[in-house]
């Protein structure tokens, strides 16, 4: 059956600054896609993050605009492989929201949800989430409201430079204050001197669950393991192969996966299982991704169906998203603040 498909710029003026201990962002900028079989429609978003994605919002327009929609057929393939055979790894923005858009098309036809399309079990109601702690000045007490809201785990940017000190106590202070159950997570972007940086023996000291990208992977391989475990996140989608190679060392125990970095739903998943086969867990997080490729994450982590805390925490501006129309993106219901649902609505919720 003949597709035809739509695009259309998006953009989202955010609260506050988002981003890691290096850069933020005040504005996100992607695509919205349509895609539709004349009775059904899919939909999907692009949205690179500047900076820091390999592709650019330009590639993946001028990616989807080439696409030859009227040969691509639904009744073919399943739409993670149709996806994979139409556009490459150097455009990962845009083969994500090519899947996401051919699968809620296809779980719409069916009347299933993506997740289930993904394989999530029905007995898999909700998967929960971490908040994401960015801002030093208000930390304490975006970590309490959080808590009380309903986050199972607090996501900690470190890194600054010239503010370690300052970090080091802002992670005293939060173990202190909400105890050891709460999971408390780092992730430094690679920003860390080294094995010699004198957060690292902080981070053991207050029990972290894990240290998202302490610093390069090749010094990471050069050397022993850490006192704290590591989570890989960045080094997937540019040194992959690299990586895996420290999962297999148990150097790293943790994947962090964003499929609009990764290229898709199919790439997150086939990495999820390498990590499982080499005993290490995989959880899913965001680009601050418009709503839908958001709930598109959602689902892929209802279909890992395991009890893991994921990077899915709605984040100030994803109700934001609005055309340059001025009409507002929906955000699907399935998103919580700190919990992603197990929708009955066909496609992405």
């Amino acid at each position: 059956m003949t597709l035809r498909a739509s695009l259309v710029r998006i953009r989202a003026s955010l609260p506050r600054a988002v981003g890691n201990a290096r850069r933020g962002w005040l504005t996100r900028e992607g695509l919205a896609l349509t895609v539709t079989d004349g009775a059904c429609e899919g939909h999907a978003e692009a949205a690179p993050l500047p900076g820091f994605s390999p592709d650019s919002l330009e590639a993946a327009e001028r990616a989807l605009s080439a696409l030859p929609w009227d040969r691509i057929d639904l009744d073919d393939d399943d739409p993670l492989t149709l996806a994979a055979r139409h556009l490459g790894d150097d455009v990962p923005a845009a083969r994500f929201a090519l899947e996401t858009a051919l699968l809620d098309l296809a779980a719409r036809r069916r009347g299933l949800s993506v997740g289930a399309m993904l394989g999530a079990s029905d007995r898999v109601a909700s998967v929960r989430s971490a908040a994401l702690i960015d801002d030093l000045d208000n930390a304490v007490a975006h970590a309490l409201s959080a808590i009380a809201a309903g986050a199972q785990a607090l996501k900690v940017k470190i890194g600054r430079p010239g503010r370690g000190d300052d970090e080091a106590a802002l992670l005293r202070t939060l173990r202190r204050e909400l105890g050891e159950d709460v999971l408390l997570r780092v992730d430094a972007n690679g920003a860390l001197s080294g094995r010699s940086d004198p957060l690292i023996p902080v981070l053991a000291e207050v029990n972290v669950e894990f240290c998202e990208e302490p610093f390069a992977l090749e010094d990471l391989l050069a050397g022993p393991p850490l006192p704290v475990p590591v989570g890989l996140d960045e080094s997937l989608a540019h040194r992959p192969e690299r990586a895996l190679r420290a999962l297999d060392r148990g150097l790293a125990s943790v994947v962090v996966l964003k499929p609009a970095l990764l290229g898709g739903m199919g790439r997150a998943l086939a990495f999820a299982e390498s990590a499982n086969t080499r005993g290490a867990r995989a959880l899913i997080s965001h680009l601050f991704d418009p709503p839908r490729a958001f709930a598109a994450c959602g689902q892929l982590a209802l279909a890992l169906g395991d009890e893991s805390v994921h990077g899915l925490g709605s984040y100030a501006g994803l109700n934001a998203w609005t055309s340059a129309s001025g009409l507002a993106v929906d955000v699907p219901r399935a998103i919580g603040p700190y919990r992603i649902e197990r929708s009955t609505a066909p496609g992405l919720g």
